[in-house]
């Protein structure tokens, strides 16, 4: 898992309010000491003390976001919502939830660009403040090492490892056992080559005569 502590890590935007630089993974901040608010949630309009993430989309696709982990007191209610930018400078909000997620977290999926730059609003419900957490993921795809794979895609160094976000978006997945490895053609004294559920390809040598 990821993980990045925002307390030291920010970008100034024009109008004077903090963005915290997002990545796939788990992001902190807190907002306990939050100015005013920029903008209001449209699925909750009793959201206040807001902080603000910057993420740019390494992929194409649909991004899972949600504040699982957040501890706010009194009542641990977050309301998430992403806009095309600030709304102080003409960004409109295109993704809103309260309290989809875990208790009166809040989840939501919204669609990405590559290289497309995302603000993540994350306030509390009327005067809940304290540790927040952002966590972001692909869907349908796997971003590892900085690259963005498809579905099934396999690892160029490993032919029985591939990209299965049900599993994991940002490491490789064990191929299941018996999916077929290594080179088709190399069949003599050789029977077709197998992964081991494990990550490994194994070369299934027949008898000689």
């Amino acid at each position: 898992m990821l993980l990045i502590d925002l307390a030291k890590l920010y970008l100034p935007q024009p109008e004077g309010k903090v963005t915290h630089p997002a990545i796939v993974g788990v992001n902190l901040s807190n907002n306990s000491s939050a100015g005013p608010d920029d903008g209001e949630a449209s699925c909750q309009p009793l959201s206040n003390n807001d902080v603000w993430f910057e993420y740019t989309a390494a992929c194409n696709g649909i991004t899972f976001a949600s504040t699982t982990g957040s501890t706010l007191a009194p009542s641990n209610d977050t309301v998430l919502s992403v806009y095309t930018n600030c709304p102080a400078l003409g960004g409109t909000e295109f993704a809103c939830d309260d309290d989809s997620g875990v208790g009166l977290q809040s989840a939501l999926n919204f669609s990405t660009t590559n290289g497309t730059t995302y603000l993540i609003r994350v306030a509390g419900f009327e005067d809940n403040k304290g540790p927040i957490h952002l966590n972001l993921r692909p869907v349908d795809d796997c971003l590892i090492d900085g690259v963005c794979y498809g579905a099934g895609d396999h690892n160029p160094a490993n032919d029985c490892q591939a990209c299965i976000p049900q599993v994991s978006s940002t490491q490789w997945s064990p191929r299941a056992e018996g999916s077929s490895c290594g080179n088709i053609l190399d069949t003599e004294c050789d029977s077709p080559d197998a992964c081991d559920g494990a990550g490994v390809c194994e070369v299934n040598f027949k008898p000689d005569g």
